[in-house]
């Protein structure tokens, strides 16, 4: 009996500290459920502009890196960071990166307040039916995700924030990024 109790104690603290430099990944609920599709057509409509609006609202003819995020991913900071960092390295004017979310203005405004996080992306709100989002395509997101969206409004890359780099944007926004979404295997 100690020795099925000491193997339980070891296989728990391995689950934990094996996880301990993972990023958390937390779920869309079912009531929010977005359908995204590859090299389908982005239906992105912004109906509250929160943090770094750009004087150009218009996203007809924008690159867009949507970084998807929920007041309550406190964990998903790091790919906050990694955003940022990609960011900086960019100066085209038609090249956006969008931290969206489907929450209100004032619970987005509250929560930068009390994580001190600092988004570098401009920071917008879709509060539509969220299943009216995009068409076909998988159900449910995990965050963090990110959707790259090119010039004509299809969706290109479908993948994990920490897994953007500048290659990935630099063939993004020059037509030469091959389609990638995360989601294909699962779906197989």
């Amino acid at each position: 009996m100690k020795i099925i109790i000491k193997l339980t104690i070891l296989l728990i603290s391995l689950n934990l500290f094996s996880q301990e430099n993972k990023p958390k990944i937390d779920y869309i609920n079912q009531e929010s459920i977005i359908k995204v599709r590859l090299n389908g057509r982005a239906d992105l409509k912004i109906t509250d502009w929160i943090n770094n609006v750009p004087e150009d609202k218009k996203l007809d003819d924008k690159f867009i890196v949507v970084n998807f995020w929920k007041s309550g991913f406190n964990s998903g900071s790091f790919s906050i960071e990694h955003m940022n960092d990609l960011q900086a390295k960019f100066t085209n004017k038609n090249l956006y990166f969008i931290t969206l979310t489907n929450e209100k203005p004032d619970l987005i405004k509250k929560a930068l307040k009390n994580y001190h996080l600092k988004f570098n992306s401009m920071i917008a709100s879709d509060q539509r039916k969220l299943n009216s989002f995009w068409t076909g395509g998988i159900n449910t997101l995990s965050l963090p995700i990110a959707i790259l969206i090119d010039n004509k409004g299809i969706v290109k890359w479908i993948g994990m924030p920490q897994n953007l780099d500048e290659k990935i944007i630099n063939d993004f926004v020059n037509n030469r990024l091959e389609p990638y979404d995360v989601y294909s295997k699962i779906r197989k």
